[in-house]
C-alpha cells in the first residue's frame, strides 16, 4: 500500500499489509451468478474500492462488514487459467483488477482496466493463509473506544469533560448527523484537529447514563425502536431529545479485554 492506494510489494508473508480477506458480507451475485465479496485489508481493516474511473489507482476505505457499500464489492470470473481467474468490480463486471502496461516492480499501483485476454496481469489466485482473520475484524468492528484527550480543554455548559466514540476498527468516530430524529453517521477522527461534531459527554452518575451532544445536554444518542423484537439486533442509532421514560436513552460504557 501506498498513499492510501493498493500496490504491488516484495511477497513478505510476515507482513499483515499484505494479507487480504474475502468478505462475503452479503448475498448478492453478479450478472454471471458468481458471488461477490469484499477484499479487506488485514493491517488496516480497510477494503480495496473501485476508483472513479477506469485507470486510476484502487483506493482503500473504511469498511463496514455489516452493510458494505457496492463499491466495495468485487467477483471473480467463471473462466481461470490453472486456477487464476479474472477479479471483477460488480458495478461494471468488464472492468478487471490489473497492473498498468504489464508493469510488475515494487510500487506499482493495482487499477482497473476492460479485459484483454493477452494480459497475464489480469488473473489472480486467491488462496488461504489464516482463518483468524475474519474473527479478528469481527471482534474489532462492534468496539469503541473513548478518546478523551480533548477533556481537559472541551467541556459543555455543566462542566463535563467531551469525550469522542471511536470505533476500533475503522477508526472512525460517532458524528452528530443532521439534528434530532436522523441518524449518526461516522466521520473522519484526526487526533490532531478538534471536531466538535464528534464529541459527545455523559450524565452524572454511574451504570448506565445518557450520552448527550456535549453542547446541547438535551440532545441524547437515542438506539431507535431497539425496545422491539423484530429490530433489537440492529436498531439504528440517532439523536432525539430527553424522553425519561425510554430506556434506548441510556448506555453503558466498559472496558473490555
Amino acid at each position: 500500500m501506498y498513499g492510501g492506494c493498493v500496490a504491488l510489494a516484495p511477497a513478505n508473508p510476515h507482513d499483515p499489509r499484505q494479507h487480504w480477506l474475502l468478505h462475503q458480507a452479503i448475498k448478492l451475485k453478479d450478472r454471471d451468478a458468481q458471488p461477490t465479496f469484499a477484499l479487506v485489508n488485514r493491517a488496516t481493516k480497510q477494503a480495496m474500492q473501485s476508483p472513479a474511473t477506469k485507470g486510476f489507482p484502487i483506493p482503500l476505505v473504511a469498511y463496514d462488514p455489516v452493510s458494505p457499500d457496492k463499491s466495495v464489492l468485487w467477483t471473480l470470473s467463471k473462466d481461470a487459467r490453472h486456477g487464476y481467474r479474472r477479479v471483477r468490480w460488480l458495478g461494471d463486471t468488464d472492468l478487471i483488477l490489473t497492473t498498468i502496461h504489464d508493469t510488475v516492480c515494487d510500487g506499482t499501483n493495482l487499477l482497473l482496466w476492460p479485459h484483454n485476454n493477452r494480459s497475464s496481469n489480469q488473473y489472480w489466485k486467491i488462496e488461504p493463509y489464516d482463518a483468524d482473520i475474519l474473527d479478528e475484524l469481527k471482534a474489532c468492528y462492534p468496539s469503541w473506544i473513548k478518546d478523551d484527550r480533548y477533556g481537559r480543554h472541551v467541556k459543555d455548559q455543566d462542566g463535563y469533560a467531551a469525550f469522542a466514540l471511536v470505533n476500533k476498527a475503522t477508526g472512525r468516530a460517532i458524528k452528530r448527523g443532521l439534528g434530532t430524529g436522523h441518524i449518526v453517521r461516522q466521520g473522519v477522527f484526526n487526533p490532531y484537529y478538534l471536531d466538535e461534531s464528534l464529541l459527545w459527554r455523559e450524565s452524572s452518575g454511574s451504570g448506565f447514563r445518557e450520552i448527550r451532544v456535549h453542547n446541547d445536554a438535551s440532545v441524547l444518542l437515542h438506539a431507535h425502536h431497539a425496545d422491539s423484537p423484530y429490530f433489537a439486533n440492529w436498531a439504528l442509532v440517532g439523536l432525539s431529545k430527553r424522553n425519561n421514560g425510554s430506556g434506548n436513552q441510556r448506555w453503558n460504557l466498559h472496558e473490555i479485554n
